[in-house]
């Protein structure tokens, strides 16, 4: 209001006294360079609610984390934070299966929320075909080891050496057989896995790969 009274006009036009340059840190530097890189190779970045229902917040959730509630939900699907990407990835994949389209790969970078805290995750979905070329009669199909051929891609471009360790037990949504823990020295840094057949047939799905990283584990050992 002081401005306004004494009028706009009156008031001189100044670069502001400072020698900083605007710039990303470290963590918006590697996640727009995680970004570029899949997509580069043909992922499809999407965003998601930060909300699911409470019924399907523990699909696929590895630790016991306390889940966060809202206190006044606008709908039941929308009632609990989220502790994975996963669900939100695998309701795209309906969502285009839905629509006739069977060959889908994306991925997320978003949170998980709980009452130790957030985590900033990447995950990953893919389904179908990943590449083809009629001409050529050349057609790869997603499976296990083609996701983690883009995640190898990944950490080899982020500097990082990683172990792949066999964990047939981690989720009971995960196929026993093919899922693995990924881990960077010490650190376990998240997983890769196909979706267990039973879920993926309860759910209208067909054989989807999925992988999840903890981004910021990621970010402090780059």
């Amino acid at each position: 209001d002081v401005a306004r009274l004494y009028g706009y006009n009156n008031i001189p036009t100044v670069l502001p006294k400072t020698n900083d340059k605007g710039c990303l840190n470290k963590g918006q530097s590697i996640r727009r360079k995680v970004s570029h890189i899949l997509a580069d190779m043909g992922l499809n970045e999407v965003i998601n609610y930060s909300l699911v229902s409470e019924s399907e917040v523990e699909d696929f959730t590895i630790n016991n984390y306390t889940s966060v509630k809202i206190l006044m939900p606008l709908t039941e699907e929308r009632t609990t934070m989220k502790k994975s990407n996963i669900n939100g990835l695998l309701s795209n994949i309906k969502y285009n299966f839905a629509r006739k389209e069977k060959n889908v790969s994306f991925f997320e970078i978003g949170k998980r929320y709980t009452a130790e805290g957030e985590t900033r995750l990447l995950s990953g979905a893919l389904t179908g075909s990943f590449s083809s070329n009629a001409w050529q009669n050349y057609n790869k199909e997603v499976d296990f080891f083609l996701v983690k051929g883009i995640l190898d891609s990944l950490f080899g471009k982020l500097g990082l050496l990683v172990n792949y360790e066999a964990a047939p037990k981690l989720c009971v949504n995960l196929h026993d057989g093919r899922t693995a823990r990924i881990t960077c020295g010490d650190e376990e840094i998240g997983f890769i896995a196909e979706i267990h057949p039973k879920y993926a047939q309860t759910n209208g799905l067909e054989r989807v790969n999925v992988f999840e990283l903890n981004l910021d584990k990621i970010i402090s050992l780059v």
